[in-house]
């Protein structure tokens, strides 16, 4: 939703900034949603995380949509993923010039 609503407050901006948040906001939930279980929870909050995994598990069929940890959770565990963010980075391919444009929109969002 947090995600959603920086694109609802960019709708004046030009078509090639909308577009390019679009494409870091879906990298920032792809990344959160990967990230969560393992690099974003307190210790105390991985029970809850587990039990959220086997329920949504227990429930699943065929047509249900995977689960998706940013549906769940929100601010708090986005900022966190903000702060891990350099160190995931770092570990891609992105060439500088992707990187600074990146590195702008993400400062944007934080603003």
């Amino acid at each position: 939703m947090i995600l959603n609503e920086w694109g609802k407050y960019l709708i004046n901006a030009d078509e090639e900034r909308k577009r390019l948040a679009s494409e870091v906001a879906a990298g920032l939930k792809v990344y959160f949603n990967k990230a969560l279980g393992n690099n974003l929870l307190y210790r105390f909050e991985r029970g809850q995380y587990t039990s959220l995994i086997k329920a949504h598990a227990a429930k699943a069929t065929s047509s249900t949509p995977p689960f998706e940890p940013s549906s769940v959770y929100g601010a708090e565990h986005l900022l966190r993923l903000f702060v891990n963010l350099p160190e995931l980075l770092a570990h891609t391919s992105m060439d500088p010039e992707t990187t600074a444009v990146l590195k702008e929109h993400l400062a944007h969002f934080l603003r």
